[in-house]
């Protein structure tokens, strides 16, 4: 397992959900009785909704990566996609859809509702705005051929309402992993 936790926090998880909503330690403390340890020190949390959240001690910093297999694939990770889209969006409108301000609002509600303990949706707005925010300085020119209009023709396009609907039909820890 042990092996399994580093290749998920090499890969980007460090950071659990993208929105810093979720309260891993908490979690860890309130199931104590439910978590499994490894030889190794790591340790991991299956959650009743489906979600398994790993933990892994680096130096005096925990490290925590949620794995979510649901169809439609982790809310962390549409929540990601959504906030760099966004910001190539908002960057360059003449070249993607526009988004369904709907989409966002079901985003944010289902990802307050699901997190542990739950949050604030205003607060998450906050928080993705300035994800987005950050994704948007990254933004150096808006190209005809770039892959975000592929990313925004999904999410912000005509089969972003099944997409959206299929992610958020089963209520579930806001996690970030496996994100493609």
């Amino acid at each position: 397992m042990r092996w399994a936790v580093a290749m998920l926090l090499l890969s980007g998880a460090a950071q659990a959900d993208p929105l810093g909503a979720n309260d891993y330690a908490a979690m860890f403390e309130e199931y104590a009785d439910q978590v499994v340890t490894d030889a190794g020190g790591a340790r991991a949390l299956e959650r009743d909704d489906g979600v398994t959240v790993y933990e892994t001690i680096d130096g005096d910093t925990r490290l925590y990566a949620g794995v979510d297999f649901h169809k439609g694939g982790p809310v962390g990770c549409l929540t990601s996609f959504y906030a760099e889209t966004l910001s190539f969006v908002q960057a360059c409108p003449d070249l993607a859809p526009t988004p369904n301000p709907e989409h966002l609002a079901r985003l944010l509600v289902f990802y307050a509702e699901n997190a542990a303990p739950p949050a604030d949706p205003a607060v998450l707005k906050a928080r993705f705005d300035a994800l987005v925010a950050q994704h948007s300085d990254q933004i150096t020119q808006c190209v005809p051929n770039s892959v975000m209009i592929d990313y925004a023709k999904v999410l912000m396009g005509e089969g972003a309402d099944e997409l959206f609907d299929t992610v958020l039909a089963t209520p579930r820890l806001p996690v970030t992993q496996p994100c493609p």
